[in-house]
């Protein structure tokens, strides 16, 4: 979770409960998804990428960096791929987008 986002507990608490309930909690992966976003290519934005850096006029679907709540099991699976694909500076992109690949 970025450091300027706030959290509503009694939102959050309920949903926690439910998936502690849950006889084995696994695959679990919950985002708000960034669907058809494209690299910025103007010089001045913070954001900017080259077509070398990155070729493609899209990115695949990728989690909002913000916030996501996801289970052990699921941050071990991104470690292991994390160590099969090149480091990605835009790290939304490639933690969720890119390692959902492998």
């Amino acid at each position: 979770m970025d450091d300027d986002i706030t959290i509503n507990i009694p939102l959050v608490v309920p949903y926690f409960a439910e998936k502690e309930n849950a006889a084995k909690i696994t695959n679990v992966l919950d985002f708000q998804t960034i669907m058809e976003n494209s690299p910025a290519r103007e010089r001045n934005n913070k954001w900017f990428l080259t077509p070398e850096e990155y070729p493609f006029t899209k990115f695949l679907p990728y989690c909002a960096g913000h916030s996501s709540i996801m289970s052990i099991d699921v941050v071990r699976k991104m470690y292991r791929a994390s160590k099969h694909m090149p480091y990605f500076w835009l790290e939304d992109v490639y933690g969720s987008g890119f390692l959902s690949l492998i």
